[in-house]
Formats: C-alpha cells, sequence, structure tokens
C-alpha cells in the first residue's frame, strides 16, 4: 500500500534538493518513508503488508506534526494519492482545522530545523510516542497555532494552559520531581516559571530583564481571565495584538522543550532560534509592547 502526499501551493519554492528515506516498525508492520523536496515537497509512505489505510494515514499525521515542529507552520497540500488514484479532494474536507497554520506562524524565518539534518526512523518512533503522551494537549497547542476563527486571547489563554501537562511530561521524561505547590499558590504560575528558566532564557530574554515573576502572573491572568469567565479584571494580562507577540514565543518554547525530550543536540537550531526572536523582536515590540 502507498500513500503519495504533495506539499506546496504554486509559486512557492521549498528548496533543495533533499531527500531522507527511513523505516519504522509499528504492530508488526514497517513503514518506509521517503520525503523528496525540491520545489515542491513529496512524502510517499508504503507499508509492507495491505492493511487500513488507516494506519498508513495515521503514519503520515505524525511525521507532518514533527515536521511542523521543524518549520513552525504546516504546508498546504496540493494533490494526495492511495496508489495510483487521486483522493485530494476528500483529503482536505476531513483535514482537521488546526492543520492551517495562522499567519503569524507562516514564513520561512519560522523555521528552526531542517528535517533533512536530524530526521530519521528513532526520532519518529521517539516522536509517535510522545504525541500519545501528549494526547489532547498538541492537538489544543495546533489549534492554538491555526488560523481557526477564534478570538486570539482565547488561543492564548489555552496555549498557556497547556504548559501544566506538557511540564508534567517533562519531569516524568526526565525522572525529575515535579515542584511542590503550597497552599495558595498558583500551579500553572509555578509550572511556568519551571519550563521558562529550563528552556526559556533565551525566549524571553526581554521578559527576564522585567521579572519572571511580574510575567508569569500576568500570562496566569490571561488565563483565568477566559477560564473563569472574568469581565473589567483589575489585574494586568495580555492585550490586544500582545496576544499574537506572546502566542509566537510560546510556541519557540513548546518547540524547544520538544526538541529536547526528543534528544535532539541544542546546536541543531540555537543560531536559528536567535535569529526567529529579533525577526519577532522586529515585528512586533515597537508597535505593540510598552
Amino acid at each position: 500500500m502507498v500513500l503519495r502526499i504533495i506539499q506546496g501551493k504554486q509559486g512557492f519554492v521549498f528548496g533543495g534538493p533533499k531527500e531522507t528515506i527511513l523505516a519504522i516498525d509499528i504492530k508488526n508492520i514497517t513503514y518506509k518513508i521517503q520525503i523528496k523536496q525540491l520545489f515542491q515537497r513529496e512524502i510517499i509512505i508504503t507499508s509492507s503488508i495491505n492493511n487500513d489505510y488507516k494506519d498508513l494515514y495515521s503514519v503520515y499525521y505524525s511525521l507532518e506534526s514533527l515536521l511542523m515542529l521543524f518549520d513552525g507552520q504546516f504546508y498546504s497540500v496540493s494533490h494526495v494519492f492511495d496508489e495510483s488514484n487521486e483522493i485530494t479532494e476528500s483529503w482536505i474536507k476531513r483535514t482537521l482545522s488546526s492543520r492551517s497554520s495562522a499567519d503569524f506562524m507562516i514564513g520561512k524565518y519560522n523555521k528552526l530545523i531542517d528535517f533533512a539534518e536530524v530526521l530519521n526512523a528513532n526520532i519518529l518512533l521517539k516522536w509517535i510516542g510522545i504525541e500519545y503522551d501528549l494526547d489532547i494537549v498538541n492537538n489544543m497547542i495546533q489549534y492554538c497555532l491555526s488560523s481557526v476563527k477564534m478570538p486570539k486571547d482565547m488561543q492564548l489563554a489555552f496555549m498557556v494552559e497547556s504548559f501544566i501537562p506538557i511540564c508534567e511530561l517533562v519531569f516524568h521524561k526526565n525522572s525529575w520531581k515535579l515542584p511542590s505547590v503550597k497552599k495558595g499558590e498558583s500551579k500553572l504560575k509555578k509550572f511556568l516559571l519551571e519550563m521558562i528558566n529550563r528552556y526559556g532564557k533565551t525566549i524571553f530574554q526581554k521578559e527576564l530583564q522585567i521579572g519572571i515573576n511580574i510575567f508569569s502572573q500576568k500570562l496566569v491572568n490571561s488565563r483565568n481571565r477566559i477560564s473563569h469567565i472574568k469581565t473589567k479584571s483589575k489585574k494586568d494580562y495580555i492585550k490586544g495584538k500582545e496576544n499574537v507577540y506572546y502566542l509566537m514565543k510560546l510556541s519557540l518554547l513548546y518547540r524547544v522543550i520538544l526538541f529536547e525530550i526528543l534528544g535532539i543536540e541544542k546546536n541543531k537550531y540555537e543560531l536559528k532560534l536567535d535569529s526567529i526572536i529579533q525577526t519577532i523582536e522586529q515585528r512586533f515590540t515597537k508597535k505593540f509592547i510598552s
């Protein structure tokens, strides 16, 4: 069985040539995966037996989600074939809206890692396991970074909330003891502080200068304002276009955390991370951040 997917809009050039070939085994089925990239990106997945196409689709969706972490965006699909039959129209109809990236995520500037440098069978299998552990959390974050018609303050609130299970996963994977939360303390704030201090000091340099406690409380207030349906809140929270600014920064934090869990070396992305942060600051700070 063969699934062939071509990504890329007319006039868009991916760059290359690049090619990666790998094979993974899931439930006694071998899946051969080939990614070819030049003007377009072509992904071909072949299974060793004639099984349910849903299994092939599942492998593709996991691969696509991993590539999104590298690229910073989902790419549009132009053609889809199962064997020799084109199924593009039906494929697009059933594609979740979370796999359509928001405008602020789109652009080559947002790419952290070249897939051809790191992608292998071990990384993909690790990711499939992490995806299973994350359960709904990864889907929620994809929605927060998508073009779905949802207020940006709501997307930010859900994104912030997601760092509780993310922190729990990180501590579990590293066999660390979770930080204790005393009576009256905010679990969300404490976990946000842990993740920023461990993985986000480069991303949140400006906020660290202001005071990371103040900033993390501002994120918590933004979550509380939406989840607790509070109007005319007197507490400081993220406002207006700042929501996009911090969605972008938190998306970088999420990606960096997952790279660490996947065992990807920092030297594969740290220079690019600095470049992305500079771009974000240039685009948003002067306009929206006082």
